[in-house]
């Protein structure tokens, strides 16, 4: 985290209330449809985007309000992430410019966009959050700050497992700063 908040040996910050973005999961919604559940593939070595794709595909029917995966994308995380999972970045190596337009940032784009294309995530005013509490959505990305609601609420059985693999390992970091008053 140090080393994110530090530019040319000057700390610019200090990290509180860190979290990675992980899978939470409907383990009842797997078991039903006959899936391995994230975290079995996860430890198969085959937690890919590959089979998130198929998992959200199975688990998917749009006519009844049932989505394999939601998250939240208002705030940039979930694209992003699918943007460093592909091997691209937001920033050039320098970070001086702007990356989008390299052929892996829009690879990772490009998968988000079929996501939506095929209906596989809730699209337009449908909270993807409320969804996954009320058992509508198989897989939902979200950091650790999202179980508490998901204790309180759903009324299934849930897991975490790691975010999918794409041409690399990744995730997204979360961290607030103090304020300054």
């Amino acid at each position: 985290m140090i080393e994110q908040l530090t530019r040319d040996g000057a700390i610019y910050g200090l990290p509180r209330d860190i979290s990675t973005m992980v899978t939470y999961y409907n383990a009842d919604m797997f078991e039903a449809a006959g899936l391995p559940t994230p975290q079995e593939l996860a430890a198969e070595g085959n937690w890919t985007w590959d089979t998130l794709l198929e998992s959200s595909q199975a688990l998917t029917d749009a006519s009844n309000q049932q989505y394999g995966l939601g998250f939240g994308n208002w705030w940039g995380p979930s694209w992003g992430y699918f943007i460093n999972s592909a091997g691209g970045s937001p920033f050039n190596a320098d970070r001086t410019g702007c990356a989008l337009n390299s052929p892996e940032a829009i690879s990772g784009a490009a998968f988000v966009q079929n996501l939506y294309n095929e209906s596989l995530v809730p699209a337009g005013d449908q909270d993807g959050e409320a969804l996954f509490n009320a058992g509508k959505v198989g897989m939902y990305f979200n950091g650790r700050w999202f179980a508490p609601g998901v204790r309180t609420n759903a009324q299934f059985n849930w897991d975490v497992a790691p975010m999918p693999r794409g041409a690399t390992e990744s995730t997204w970091l979360f961290w607030g700063l103090p304020r300054q008053r």
